[in-house]
């Protein structure tokens, strides 16, 4: 079986110590997977991914957090 195209919109959660949550950033991607359950295990392994931790201009401890798997659709 050959895979087919998924495309996935994710939500990230932007938060800054001692503020929470600033924003929230939205990110499409498209990626193959054989069927609809390896596709939303891929989408989620995408955003994970995207995960990050720094310090920010101002000193302070900035994440970006996986918050949602907005939509999972097949292309």
């Amino acid at each position: 079986m050959s895979d087919l195209w998924f495309s996935a919109m994710l939500r990230l959660v932007i938060l800054v110590e001692s503020q929470g949550a600033t924003e929230r950033a939205r990110s499409l991607m498209v990626f193959r997977a054989p069927d609809w359950p390896v596709a939303r295990q891929r989408a989620l392994m995408l955003g994970l991914e995207m995960e990050r931790t720094y310090i920010g201009a101002t000193g302070q401890q900035v994440r970006w957090r996986l918050e949602a798997i907005e939509t999972l659709d097949q292309l």
